[in-house]
């Protein structure tokens, strides 16, 4: 992973990681949340060095299941929850469906 990146609307540092299946790039908070989090990241070193990380989007049982081990186990780097950048941006526009509440 190269030098951070920062929300272009507020400012914030966030990292990126790869969404699995979809390969799509995903903009993440820099620290994990058990409570927000969403994403179990993996980190990926290649063997010239690189390092990379990919995301896979929990929901129902598994994420109540890993919410529930990443406070239980909070040093367990493998336990951690990552948070979608988009959630937590101050600077963050509504989304369509959110404005016809």
């Amino acid at each position: 992973m190269g030098a951070p990146a920062h929300c272009r609307y507020c400012g914030h540092e966030i990292a990126f990681a790869t969404l699995l299946p979809s390969g799509k790039s995903v903009p993440l908070d820099v620290s994990p949340d058990p409570e927000l989090g969403i994403y179990h990241r993996t980190f990926l070193t290649s063997p010239g060095g690189r390092r990379t990380s990919t995301v896979t989007q929990l929901s129902g049982h598994d994420l109540t299941e890993a919410r529930e081990r990443a406070r239980r186990y909070p040093a367990d780097r493998g336990a951690r929850l990552w948070v979608p950048h988009f959630a937590t941006c101050s600077a963050r526009r509504p989304h369509p469906t959110e404005t016809n509440r």
